[in-house]
C-alpha cells in the first residue's frame, strides 16, 4: 500500500516541479514524513503532499451516486435496447432517492428509456416531463445511440459552491501543522493535491480568496512549512511564510 501511494506522491511532485519550469532535478522518497526529497535551485527541498477534500455532505452525496450508479448498471444488463447507449441523468439534491429505492428507481428508468428506444434510436433525446415514479427524481435524463456501451453518468451530483471555503481548507492541512521540521534540508514544502472527483478539487480559486482566509494563514504560520502549495483545475498557487500571501505559482 505504501508502494502505491508513494508512486502517487511521486508522480504529483514531478508534476508539479515541472510546473515551476524546473529541469533535471533529482527526486527520492523522503522518510514520511516528508514524502519527497529534491533539490531546486541548489536548495535541498523537502515535500509533503497531501489531498485536498472538501465537505462531509459532498464526498457522502458523491459515494450515494457510485452506490446508484452500480445499481443501475446491473439493472441495465436486463435491458439489451440499452446495451449501445449514452445515459446522463440530472438529479435534484433534495430529491436523491434513498437507498432503499435504488432498484425500484433503476428498474423504472430502465422501463421507461426501453419504452422510447425509438425516439432516441438514432440522436440524441433529452426528456425534462418525466412520469411521477422518475420525476420525483430526476430533474432530467439524456441518452444517445453509441457503438459501445457507456456507464451512467449525472450532473450536480455533490453540488456545492464552485470554489474552495475557509473550513474546508482548514480541514486539510490541520493536522500537517503538527509535523516538526525535517532535518538536513534548506526548506520544507507542503504540497495540496486535487483528485480526479468534484470533492477532491478546489475548482477556481484566487489569491486574493486565499488572503481573505484569516484563521489559515494562522494555522499556516504555526507549522514548519515555509511554503504551501494549492493545485487548483488549471494553475498552482503558493503561500509564502515570510510574506504571509498567497500568489500565483505555475500552471498546470
Amino acid at each position: 500500500m505504501r508502494l502505491g501511494k508513494l508512486n502517487q506522491e511521486l508522480e504529483h511532485v514531478r508534476r508539479f516541479i515541472n510546473s515551476l519550469g524546473v529541469l533535471n532535478y533529482p527526486i527520492r522518497p523522503g522518510d514520511d514524513p516528508p514524502d519527497v526529497i529534491t533539490e531546486i535551485e541548489s536548495k535541498k527541498v523537502a515535500i509533503e503532499v497531501t489531498g485536498y477534500y472538501a465537505s462531509e455532505e459532498m464526498r457522502a452525496s458523491e459515494a450515494a451516486w457510485e452506490s446508484l450508479a452500480e445499481t443501475f448498471e446491473a439493472t441495465r444488463n436486463k435491458y439489451r435496447v440499452l446495451e449501445k447507449a449514452a445515459i446522463r441523468v440530472k438529479i435534484g439534491s433534495e430529491s436523491f432517492p434513498k437507498k432503499s429505492e435504488f432498484h425500484a428507481f433503476a428498474e423504472s428508468l430502465c422501463v421507461f428509456l426501453e419504452h422510447h428506444s425509438e425516439d432516441w434510436k438514432n440522436d440524441e433525446v433529452v426528456y425534462r416531463n418525466l412520469p411521477e415514479r422518475l420525476g420525483a427524481s430526476l430533474e432530467s435524463v439524456s441518452i444517445s445511440p453509441t457503438n459501445c456501451r457507456i456507464s451512467i453518468s449525472a450532473t450536480d451530483i455533490g453540488a456545492g459552491s464552485i470554489g474552495i471555503n475557509e473550513k474546508e481548507l482548514l480541514r486539510t492541512v490541520e493536522t500537517k501543522m503538527r509535523i516538526s521540521m525535517a532535518s538536513g534540508v534548506d526548506e520544507y514544502w507542503l504540497l495540496i493535491v486535487a483528485g480526479l472527483r468534484r470533492s477532491q478539487c478546489p475548482g477556481i480559486v484566487y489569491p486574493e480568496n486565499l488572503d481573505s482566509f484569516s484563521a489559515l494563514a494562522d494555522c499556516l504560520k504555526q507549522g514548519p512549512f515555509s511554503r504551501v502549495f494549492l493545485q487548483t483545475i488549471d494553475k498552482y498557487l503558493v503561500w509564502t511564510k515570510n510574506e504571509e500571501k498567497w500568489s500565483y505559482a505555475g500552471l498546470i
